[in-house]
């Protein structure tokens, strides 16, 4: 509850906390490594930051695309009703 505390009452704009949480993640994994709840080196953060780049990734391009235009096949499906 506090960092969910935090996370509410920050400066960050709604739109962006997902990528204040991705990254709570990532520090919360390493800060586990080394304290040793998990063995790896720098394979491990490389990889981990790659599969968090893939989340931010994923929800930033679901976030464009709900801004963005009307998606093709609902324009395609309407066309052909009309």
């Amino acid at each position: 509850e506090k960092e969910h505390a935090i996370l509410i009452n920050s400066r960050v704009a709604a739109t962006g906390r997902h990528n204040e949480v991705l990254m709570w993640m990532f520090r919360t994994a390493l800060d586990a490594r080394r304290a040793g709840h998990f063995y790896g080196g720098y394979g491990f953060e490389q990889n981990l930051l790659l599969r968090i780049q893939e989340i931010r990734g994923q929800g930033n391009y679901m976030e464009a695309i709900l801004r963005g235009r009307m998606p093709f096949f609902y324009a395609h499906i309407v066309r052909i009703l009309v």
